[in-house]
């Protein structure tokens, strides 16, 4: 049964050098949420970007699978950064599970700043109704090397900033994909399928490479892929299906390359 109407006001007070930041929070408690946050800096087309990123979750606690949604924004002192947001969802969620959705911002960094990231999660069975959460964060990740091994970003982020893929276009086996055909992809559920799990490494894969990140150390895991994907066209473009078991190394050594985990390799962009 979903409870009746509970809405609470708590004031947050976040202690910084200057002065302290007084930060509001609405909570509904039929809609639990939670908020990670952690600075990253990457090399885009050998410029450095900063930002925040990390993961929302809301708990569906409604009798039924419903949305569940967030919008993310970025303050500094209490006041939203210019530009520095992002909506994420909606992410179908069975009854009592969370969901979890990543997110990323990119904005720039300023002296003198206590940042927050404030995210507000909203339960598409509980209309109008909301809970807005805040995290600290500290903006201290140093610029990377924008040199000739680069560095590599994981499926997330590559999911959530469709703006910044340095190409539009990739081929998965022996099919031709636009960028509109891999975002799908990329928001397919595995459900079981070991096709959609290794695609969604692979484009990762080949979108850091393509964005400068050396692919010398995975290039015969990525052929050895692309064999393996052949003709198949995967969903929800098409219908094909791999066992999770066939492909379960492959999958793991493009997720490690992605993260920036393999020997020799290049290093993850979020330091």
């Amino acid at each position: 049964m979903i409870k009746r109407l509970q809405t609470k006001t708590t004031l947050l007070v976040l202690a910084m050098a200057a002065a302290p930041v007084i930060l509001s929070a609405q909570v509904d408690p039929d809609i639990p949420e939670s908020v990670s946050a952690g600075c990253f800096s990457i090399c885009l087309a050998n410029v450095n970007v900063k930002g925040v990123q990390g993961d929302v979750s809301v708990t569906n606690l409604t009798g039924g699978t419903a949305s569940v949604a967030a919008n993310v924004k970025v303050q500094c002192n209490g006041t939203d950064v210019p530009g520095a947001a992002q909506s994420v969802g909606p992410l179908s969620v069975a009854s009592n599970t969370i969901g979890t959705m990543p997110y990323s911002i990119q904005f720039t960094p300023v002296a003198g700043c206590a940042y927050t990231v404030v995210a507000t999660g909203t339960n598409s069975a509980l209309a109008g109704r909301s809970t807005t959460v805040t995290t600290s964060f500290v903006a201290d990740c140093i610029d990377q090397p924008c040199g000739s091994t680069g560095c590599t970003l994981t499926l997330g982020f590559w999911k959530n900033h469709p703006e910044d893929w340095p190409v539009t276009t990739l081929s998965l086996g022996t099919t031709s994909y636009s960028q509109t055909d891999l975002l799908n992809i990329l928001n397919q559920p595995v459900k079981g399928n070991g096709l959609v799990s290794l695609a969604h490494q692979l484009i990762a894969a080949k979108l850091n490479i393509a964005n400068g990140a050396s692919g010398s150390v995975i290039a015969t895991t990525i052929a050895n892929a692309d064999s393996a994907i052949g003709g198949l066209v995967v969903p929800p473009i098409g219908s094909g299906s791999l066992s999770t078991s066939s492909v379960g190394s492959l999958v793991t050594a493009l997720d490690n390359f992605n993260n920036g985990l393999v020997a020799g390799g290049p290093g993850h962009c979020s330091q």
